[in-house]
């Protein structure tokens, strides 16, 4: 399915997603947009929030 919608858009670059990479923006983006790490481990289905809490090093949390 990636390859065809790279073909059709023409652009080799959506080649090199992978579904890590969505579901690894997904949880970033809940935790900018929620701020409770805890509610981001439900929702990932993570067993641990030690997992959920690596994905917190890319948001700039100094600036509240």
């Amino acid at each position: 399915m990636r390859n065809k919608l790279a073909t059709k858009l023409k652009d080799p670059s959506i080649r090199t997603i992978r579904l890590y990479d969505l579901r690894h923006y997904f949880c970033t983006k809940k935790l900018n947009d929620i701020g409770n790490p805890y509610t981001v481990m439900v929702l990932m289905g993570h067993t641990k929030l030690t997992t959920t809490q690596r994905y917190m090093h890319l948001l700039n949390l100094n600036d509240d």
